[in-house]
């Protein structure tokens, strides 16, 4: 019986083994790399909305208080802050009409309301239900109240995070527009509006 040449044998068991053993290895390379990029687009994604989220609430509130005549900031219960503003709608024609705004840091939450009249001051988390909602997930910066007076505006700062995932950090601060840029004076109201019309 005659001996066939070498290049009709076929793989060894060994380079077989060894072929597997590489594959393997590439494959688990490639899937870590995929499960790694897939964690990762998570983390941005989870980031991204809470980002999203607490640059919304933020922002009302700050337009809030660059517009508002008066500004109060309150604790109405522990773990909360309360901040209301009256706001003219529009000095420059006729006669003017005021309306009230209120943010809540309550629970984790950030809500908003506002009103033609005076926004009385919620005693808890559940009188607060009927606001409406603008960021959940939210909560202080160690050592930092997440909104404070001063002068004539707010400064606010606070992380949100959504699903327990990372925390974005949310710090501005808002002043009023409606002093007087030389004096720092707010502009007398007109007639029929109080300054405590709103607290």
């Amino acid at each position: 019986m005659s001996a066939r040449p070498r290049e009709d044998r076929g793989f060894t068991l060994i380079e077989l083994m060894v072929s597997s053993a590489l594959l393997v290895l590439v494959l688990s390379a490639v899937g870590g790399m995929l499960i790694s990029s897939m964690s990762a687009e998570d983390t941005v994604r989870d980031t991204t909305s809470a980002a999203r989220s607490g640059q919304l609430a933020a922002a009302t509130l700050t337009k809030g208080v660059r517009q508002a005549r008066a500004v109060e900031v309150t604790t109405p219960f522990a773990g909360a802050v309360l901040v209301r503003t009256l706001i003219i709608d529009d000095p420059t024609v006729g006669s003017a009409r005021a309306h009230c705004e209120a943010w809540v840091f309550a629970g984790g939450e950030i809500r908003t309301q506002r009103s033609a009249t005076a926004i009385p001051a919620p005693v808890s988390v559940a009188a607060t239900s009927g606001w409406t909602l603008l960021t959940s997930g939210v909560q202080p910066v160690a050592g930092r109240a997440i909104a404070s007076a001063n002068g004539a505006g707010v400064d606010i700062a606070f992380q949100v995070s959504h699903d327990d995932g990372p925390k974005a950090l949310i710090e501005t601060q808002a002043v009023s527009r409606q002093a007087d840029p030389v004096s720092g004076d707010l502009a007398p109201l007109p007639a029929p509006l109080e300054e405590d019309q709103c607290f």
